[in-house]
């Protein structure tokens, strides 16, 4: 208590509201990161490919206790917490009255967030298919220059064909201008 007394007028007059308003609005920031989350996975895919040194560290922190997933998911976090940061501003809302004195500065807080995360939304579905070609780019051996500016994946699937002595599975990706078909060997 000691402590909150020697605080200056300005700290000890802030509210909940005030500090959420001024953090909410600061989350636009994340709409730069999101603008070049494309290049980050590119860059990312292209290291790891040319630099086996990049590509052994990027391997050891997925297999690590800390990590548990592709190097490429670590960079998606940051948007989780703004999921994480409206759902508990909608919840504050929900539970507080609208005579609150922090009332209008949650819900103003809550709205640099929503505005935040549309934008996020959009710029990601963009992001989400250039993963999937990387990740496309990357299984498929003999396939070059896969990732175009304007390439999308649009579609994949697997069609089992029956043969003569056994069925065959064939894996097809509709890419924007054209189709690929992989056999798969020793597969039934």
């Amino acid at each position: 208590m000691d402590m909150w007394e020697c605080q200056p007028d300005c700290l000890r007059n802030c509210t909940v509201g005030d500090i959420l308003k001024k953090r909410m609005a600061c989350m636009k920031l994340y709409t730069t990161y999101v603008a070049n989350e494309t290049k980050i996975y590119e860059l990312l895919s292209r290291w790891q490919q040319e630099n086996s040194e990049f590509a052994r560290v990027c391997s050891q922190i997925e297999d690590s206790d800390i990590a548990h997933r592709p190097v490429s998911e670590l960079f998606y976090r940051p948007f989780q917490r703004m999921i994480h940061y409206k759902e508990l501003l909608k919840r504050m809302l929900n539970h507080c009255h609208t005579e609150w004195e922090d009332f209008e500065d949650v819900r103003e807080a809550l709205q640099h967030i929503e505005s935040a995360l549309q934008h996020v939304n959009k710029s990601t579905k963009s992001a989400e298919n250039s993963r999937k070609m990387i990740r496309l780019q990357r299984e498929l051996v003999g396939v070059e220059n896969l990732l175009k500016p304007g390439r999308s994946l649009i579609k994949e699937g697997s069609l089992y064909l029956t043969g003569r002595r056994r069925p065959h599975q064939f894996v097809f990706f509709l890419v924007i201008n054209f189709l690929i078909s992989i056999l798969l060997v020793g597969k039934t």
